[in-house]
């Protein structure tokens, strides 16, 4: 079996192929390219920035870590949300797919902290959560039926929320720890 990191573009030609049964090149470019643009995606949480944002100004580093194909940076600053991360680890490049671990540490790397110091957050138990685990970073499970930042992060070790990073995020007036929003990164 190819795996997609060989070669995005052969892998999604196979698949596209396979499943409509067209041949044609042509057609396939033209859909290959779509999916690159903001026509064909949607930023689905209107907070989203907010909450990256917030993590941004308190310090805390935020890597996307994603088995999707080389294409994903061209479609992060397509949706104009590639200033949110300052990493962006992906399968294609660092050839290891989640759940290996290798692509959780080498986002890591990219951010400059050790695993022990970081959580990643995703919605997939095996993919995210046991393969960032595998890896020394903390994780926490985004549930399926989630619909918002909010209401992320019912985790596999009692229902931690994502909202609890505000804790260490220093604001106006508060006595939080701004030491400890320095040392946590999200992968």
């Amino acid at each position: 079996m190819e795996r997609g990191y060989v070669n995005d573009g052969s892998f999604w030609q196979y698949i596209v192929s396979s499943s409509t049964g067209c041949l044609d090149s042509r057609y396939f470019e033209e859909l290959y390219s779509y999916y690159t643009t903001e026509k064909a995606w949607h930023l689905c949480d209107p907070n989203a920035e907010q909450v990256f944002m917030a993590l941004k100004k308190a310090g805390v580093k935020v890597a996307v870590v994603s088995n999707f194909d080389t294409r994903l940076r061209l479609l992060l600053r397509a949706l104009k949300c590639d200033h949110w991360f300052d990493v962006v680890a992906l399968s294609a490049e660092v050839e290891a797919e989640k759940p290996n671990p290798m692509i959780f540490l080498k986002a890591c790397e990219f951010l400059g902290v050790q695993p022990q110091d970081a959580v990643h957050v995703g919605d997939d138990r095996r993919n995210d959560i046991w393969g960032a685990r595998d890896a020394g970073c903390d994780a926490w499970l985004r549930g399926s039926d989630v619909n918002s930042f909010k209401e992320m992060g019912n985790g596999c070790d009692g229902g931690r929320q994502v909202s609890e990073v505000t804790v260490w995020l220093p604001g106006e007036g508060d006595d939080c720890n701004a030491e400890a929003a320095s040392s946590l990164y999200f992968l």
